[in-house]
């Protein structure tokens, strides 16, 4: 059946059990949560209303009562319902069948230190799906903070991340009104800036920005010459003696 479908059973004529037979619910006979309304008659007459959910392979049961003088039994009517999602998709709004849709995989070469970056973590999702307000999380490798808002997500790299390595930020939305979850995720690949550069003599290379530099040491020599007492200190490649 499909969501919200109304159906009418006549119960006495599946059971044969004859015009002395009386029907009604068994207490606690069915989940209302997975029922719009469901009610029998003393004849038989079963009429169902379905409710809007839907779980892959669930078979949703409304038990009954029938008595017969000082005899009582009971009785099972299961339902399945049809899928209201389009084929190859997985979350769907149950009403419409509008499709939540599959979050993305997608690497992006990203040098070290970079700051606040943008990505649109809605792209591929229909949203509209969700009638109520998606909730959104998000889970970044060590070396990388993340935050989402609205389905955005702002990141920022951190200097000491290692060059050429992978590191991954993974997101999901969740709409609980369709019970609907998707997720997806980035890698980061580190670059190289310095990939090509040549640096003159005294200088290196800034992989984060590409950037020549001018080398330093924390090289300190001490030095005394008679009753002076210097420091020295190597600078720039150069000697300097205080």
């Amino acid at each position: 059946m499909p969501c919200g479908d109304t159906t009418s059973i006549e119960l006495d004529v599946l059971n044969k059990n004859g015009v002395e037979a009386v029907y009604s619910l068994k207490s606690g006979g069915y989940n209302n949560t997975e029922f719009e309304s469901v009610t029998i008659s003393a004849s038989g007459l079963l009429e169902v209303v379905t409710a809007c959910i839907w779980e892959a392979h669930k078979v949703y049961d409304i038990w009954y009562t029938v008595t017969k003088g000082n005899l009582k039994n009971y009785g099972k009517v299961s339902f399945c319902m049809d899928n209201p999602c389009d084929e190859g998709c997985t979350n769907c709004n149950w009403d419409t069948g509008n499709c939540y849709g599959e979050g993305r995989r997608i690497t992006f070469l990203k040098p070290c230190g970079a700051l606040n970056q943008i990505y649109n973590a809605t792209m591929g999702l229909s949203l509209y799906a969700c009638d109520g307000t998606t909730s959104w999380t998000v889970k970044a490798d060590t070396g990388v903070n993340a935050t989402i808002a609205g389905g955005f997500i702002t990141y920022s790299i951190n200097n000491d991340v290692v060059i050429g390595k992978k590191y991954r930020v993974s997101w999901t939305a969740s709409c609980s009104k369709y019970n609907m979850t998707t997720s997806g995720y980035f890698d980061l690949e580190i670059e190289d800036l310095c990939t090509g550069v040549t640096c003159s003599n005294g200088q290196h290379c800034e992989p984060c920005t590409g950037n020549c530099e001018e080398n330093t040491s924390d090289l300190r020599i001490e030095t005394t010459f008679g009753s002076t007492k210097g420091s020295t200190s190597i600078q720039g490649g150069g000697l300097k003696i205080n």
